[in-house]
């Protein structure tokens, strides 16, 4: 028999303790404000369904606040903040500091128009961030010296036929920049350089004394449907008369001139030779004609190439006549020449403003090469002097000068 004595069982007892989450709102669903902060967008739902900014149990959507950028439009310092919370301007919900841009003077400089705005928005130059249109002056007066010799004051951009002298300057100011404009034709007149067109410039400050007396040419015709180059190749000679109202020796010749088809001699409008003569007038009761015409050679020259001046000087178009033939074609060449052809001054004109003297100018032209036709330039008719010009065939027995007129 077994005594069982003191017998003690041994055994593990385990506390499982589990913590119990008390929920920080009532078990009971409650409804709040669900709100995107950056839009201003809200709702109102349970905690569970807000998938923003749920702002607690109880709460509306009249307490979201949206950010946005609280912008100083005169400065361009700029924070994010709720509306109610800017001390500045706010922009607006969602907006950011990049939208903040500060307003200033918009300048029109050379009107002095002027309105406020933000510099992405100007049309004209942008002042700066607080400017204002007190600070756009515009541009001021000043002297306008045209071309001509005349003046004005105006602003820069106004000043398109003359040379501006800056802001402020005035029409006395224009005095020492003109110079003498010295025609090839006896006048003169103070002018700009960029307003002596083809002519003799004698510089800043010169007078019209200065130039030197030229033999009186008329200028060239402009005008493109009139503007006639007459044959003048040997030999063939053309002469035109001019007035001569002061006593002095000739220093210049100066003619304008095309070559038929554009065909130049070995292509070289230089490689030619003129005979230039000067003569006394015979009027109708000393000739055998009604018109004026050329007498006696008081001088004459021979030039060769090398020995004058040659020049392009347009291209618009001319007709070409050969008064030979009595055929005229129309627009037969686009560039005109002019030629100049220093005297040695040995040769003195007569005549006086109350008692002018006429004389005459010959012209005849030899190319280097005998396919090339030079022809002599007709002037502007409002520009032409006493009787038309007249011509010779020089290879035949000479009776008297030919009358040119337009071609029909």
């Amino acid at each position: 028999m077994i005594t069982l004595s003191n017998l003690k069982i041994s055994s593990t007892i385990t506390i499982i303790l589990l913590l119990n989450l008390i929920p920080a709102y009532p078990a009971t669903a409650q409804m709040g404000a669900c709100c995107d902060e950056f839009t201003g967008d809200c709702y109102e739902s349970e905690v569970q369904d807000c998938y923003m900014m749920w702002l607690g149990p109880g709460t509306t959507c009249e307490e979201c606040q949206p950010m946005g950028a609280c912008c100083d439009e005169s400065t361009g310092d700029c924070y994010e903040s709720k509306e109610q919370e800017c001390s500045m301007t706010w922009l607006g919900p969602g907006t950011t500091c990049q939208e903040c841009e500060p307003i200033g003077a918009c300048c029109e400089e050379m009107t002095g128009d002027c309105y406020l705005s933000k510099e992405s928005e100007c049309g004209y130059m942008w002042l700066g961030a607080g400017t204002t249109c007190d600070e756009c002056i515009p541009q001021p007066l000043g002297a306008c010296c045209l071309y001509n010799g005349g003046c004005y004051e105006c602003r820069e951009w106004d000043c398109y036929d003359g040379t501006w002298l800056g802001p402020w300057t005035n029409c006395d100011q224009c005095q020492s920049l003109y110079g003498a404009c010295c025609h090839p034709y006896g006048n003169c007149e103070l002018t700009l350089q960029e307003g002596c067109y083809g002519d003799t410039w004698l510089g800043q400050g010169t007078v019209c004394e200065q130039c030197e007396q030229k033999s009186e040419l008329q200028q060239p015709d402009q005008d493109s449907y009139t503007r006639t180059a007459v044959s003048a190749a040997t030999p063939f000679v053309l002469a035109e008369d001019f007035k001569c109202t002061e006593v002095g020796s000739v220093a210049s010749i100066i003619i304008w001139g095309s070559w038929y088809e554009e065909y130049l001699p070995n292509d070289d409008p230089t490689a030619v030779t003129f005979d230039l003569s000067l003569h006394e007038n015979l009027t109708p009761g000393q000739n055998p004609t009604d018109h004026n015409i050329p007498g006696q050679v008081l001088w004459s020259q021979t030039f060769s190439q090398m020995q004058f001046d040659c020049e392009e000087i347009t291209n618009t178009e001319s007709g070409f006549y050969d008064p030979n033939s009595g055929t005229y074609q129309i627009w037969k060449q686009w560039r005109m020449w002019r030629y100049k052809f220093a005297l040695d001054g040995s040769f003195i004109q007569l005549g006086t403003e109350y008692e002018p003297l006429t004389y005459w100018l010959s012209v005849s032209a030899e190319p280097k090469d005998g396919n090339a036709v030079f022809g002599w330039i007709n002037t502007t008719p409002w520009q032409s002097f006493n009787d038309n010009a007249v011509w010779i065939n020089s290879s035949e027995p000479v009776t008297t000068w030919a009358a040119l007129f337009y071609p029909q």
